[in-house]
Formats: structure tokens, C-alpha cells, sequence
């Protein structure tokens, strides 16, 4: 039978052209950077939260807006040269078949760091000189310089902590009578170490002269 030509014939389905999404991941919730933000410790990124599952997040951290060179990882440790400045990081989503979707934490200003000053003694007995060896340490700072105040019972001398002695020293009492005394050591940070650290003191410990 041959088709009428004035009737139309039905037009045969095509198929639906595929479609790819291209739009970039957008951050539900955005990164965080986490941990104590003080020289010396180490800080975390979190991930933050996509819009699409599946993607791929890669980190690049930031000081003062600025990228760090070499700070791709997941955590980064602080270094002198963040003292005083503002970290935080870039978090970039990947998907296959997608523009990379890029969102940034909220920067977060560094302390200086915080010494641990310890101190110890030996019992004498009267009519000798007593030691105190003192160490201060301090995360990201090898050699800190300043001022040593030891106080023993009501008393205290001074000593100057070069850097050369790379936070070590032994300091001599004048001779102490008979007695107890607590003693405690103080840290004060000099030149450029006080741009770097904070003050700090020890634990009292107790020396006994026979």
C-alpha cells in the first residue's frame, strides 16, 4: 500500500542527546583549619562539605592570602615566619567530567610560642654553692635568647641566656644557710627571640641545704 503524500508521516524518535555536567562542586560548608595556632604546633585542614559526593579535595595553605610554597598536605606545621600572621587554606574539589570547585577557610592569626623552662637542683650542705641547671625549650626556636630570673626563697639573680648556650645553663647560688629553699626559674625573651616566643617559668622544685 503506498502512504497518501498528503499525509503526514510520523516522525521517528531520535535519540536524547547526553548531557555532561560541568558545573564546578560548590563547599556546603566550608574548610576549617584546626589545632593550636602557636609556633611549633601542627595544624589540620578539614575538607569542608560538597554539594557532590565523590569528589576529590587537594589543600594549598595559605599565610596572609598569600600561597605557602610547598604547603600542599592535609597538615601543616608552624614556622617563625607565620608568627604574627594570618593562616588558613584553600580547599580545591575535584570530579572527573567537572570544573574544579575551590572554597577557603577562615584565616586564623599565630601566637608566639610558648617555652618550656624546667629546672633542677642537688641538695648541699651549708658553706657550698648550689646549682640550678635550667633548659628552656621552645618548639621552632633552636637558640632562644634572653634574660634567666631565679628565685630562691625571697631572692633572685639574674643571668643572661645566650643563644650560642642553644637554651642550656647552669647557674651558681651565692652560699645559703641552713634551710629549704623553693626555687624557680623565669624565662624572659630577648632581641629577636621576643618577637618569636613568650615569657615563661618553671616548676617550683625545692632545694635542702644540710
Amino acid at each position: 500500500e503506498v502512504p497518501d503524500p498528503e499525509v503526514p508521516t510520523p516522525e521517528q524518535p531520535t535519540p536524547e542527546e547526553s548531557v555532561t555536567e560541568t558545573t564546578a562542586p560548590e563547599a556546603t560548608v566550608a574548610p576549617q583549619v584546626r589545632g593550636t595556632t602557636r609556633l611549633g604546633k601542627t595544624l589540620r585542614a578539614t575538607p569542608g562539605t560538597w554539594d557532590i559526593e565523590g569528589v576529590r579535595v587537594t589543600y594549598r595553605w595559605l599565610r596572609d592570602g598569600k600561597p605557602i610554597k610547598g604547603a600542599t598536605s592535609a597538615r601543616y606545621k608552624v614556622k617563625r615566619k607565620d608568627v604574627a600572621r594570618r593562616l588558613s587554606v584553600r580547599a580545591t574539589a575535584s570530579l572527573d567530567g567537572r570544573e574544579p570547585g575551590v572554597a577557603t577557610s577562615k584565616a586564623r592569626k599565630i601566637a608566639k610560642g610558648k617555652p618550656k623552662v624546667t629546672a633542677r637542683v642537688k641538695n648541699i650542705k651549708a658553706g657550698k654553692r648550689a646549682k640550678v641547671s635550667v633548659r628552656v625549650r621552645a618548639a621552632g626556636l633552636a637558640k632562644p635568647r634572653g634574660t634567666l630570673s631565679i628565685k630562691y626563697g625571697k631572692k633572685t639573680i639574674r643571668v643572661k641566656l645566650a643563644a650560642k648556650r642553644k637554651g642550656k645553663a647552669t647557674v651558681r647560688l651565692p652560699k645559703l644557710k641552713k634551710g629549704t629553699y623553693r626555687v624557680r626559674v623565669t624565662y624572659k625573651p630577648t632581641g629577636s627571640s621576643k618577637k618569636l616566643v613568650t615569657k615563661a617559668s618553671s616548676k617550683r622544685v625545692t632545694l635542702r641545704v644540710r
